[in-house]
């Protein structure tokens, strides 16, 4: 778990928007903050918000954690600027003017794709709002980085696992399963066939049960995909029982992959948030 992360200030009677990832939970712990500095997490996936040092020639942001990838919009607030620079985890930001709020924009190291726990296997596997069933298409890569976070896994627990735990998901996590989230109350005997490249591929049935197939322990389906190559592209295609409800099928997401965080900016910027933000 990830404890004690500073997830911004927010003024009384504010509302503040929060993520919660897939297969997470959330647990707040509110306190009091002086309010002459004040940092807020504006749009993006933060994983970290920075510690503010607040100098009289400097403004200072360290610590900041994210995605590979991503762009994050912070707001910052102080009651006199005064400042002439602001650097973000080393990284001197581009800037137009200082006021008493700012909005900086950080733009992450894309030496790597973004990588977190239950993230759908490409943007385009996870469906539209109004999809009801039907055949659902999606292309995907495997990224190299995730690979080797499954192959430094398999170093550090290096267990011999038996083929009657296969069928229990939350066993052997050196493997790297796809899996189609379908809502409700699904059960063993829904099937949902599956073509990669346009060839046949079984989609498993998975069980909470170690090496019991019982319908009252069936979790859902999933692919094992750990030999697929890394950074080829796949086509994959889905048919889903028609008449779903809408939102039922959340979409095509990868198992057994944990966040990979960095703090690597490759570039930041600062503007006046006051003169825009009604």
């Amino acid at each position: 778990p990830n404890k004690n992360l500073h997830l911004g200030s927010v003024s009384h009677g504010a509302q503040l928007n929060l993520t919660v990832g897939g297969s997470d939970a959330r647990v707040l712990r509110l306190s009091k903050t002086s309010p002459n500095h004040q940092i807020a997490v504006a749009a993006g996936p933060i994983l970290r918000l920075p510690e503010l040092t607040w100098g009289p020639d400097q403004i200072t942001l360290s610590n900041l954690t994210g995605l590979f990838t991503t762009t994050v919009s912070l707001r910052v607030s102080a009651p006199d600027p005064g400042s002439t620079n602001f650097v973000v985890n080393g990284v001197q930001c581009a800037h137009q003017a200082f006021s008493p709020d700012l909005e900086v924009l950080v733009d992450f190291s894309r030496d790597s794709p973004a990588i977190f726990k239950s993230m759908p296997v490409d943007p385009s596997a996870v469906p539209p709002a109004n999809f009801t069933g039907g055949w659902f298409n999606s292309s995907f890569r495997v990224p190299a980085a995730i690979k080797q976070q499954l192959a430094a896994r398999q170093k550090t627990y290096p267990i011999d696992w038996q083929p009657h735990e296969y069928n229990a998901t939350w066993l052997v996590p050196t493997r790297l399963l796809l899996y189609p989230f379908v809502t409700g109350t699904p059960d063993d005997e829904m099937e949902i066939p599956m073509r990669l490249n346009g060839l046949p591929a079984e989609l498993a049935k998975a069980y909470t049960s170690r090496g019991l197939a019982r319908s009252h322990c069936f979790s859902g389906f999933y692919f094992d995909a750990s030999e697929l190559a890394v950074d080829t592209t796949y086509q994959l295609e889905l048919l889903l029982p028609a008449g779903m409800q809408a939102g039922q099928f959340q979409g095509i997401f990868w198992e057994n992959v944990e966040t990979i965080p960095t703090q690597v900016v490759e570039r930041c910027r600062v503007f006046d948030w006051s003169s825009h933000r009604h």
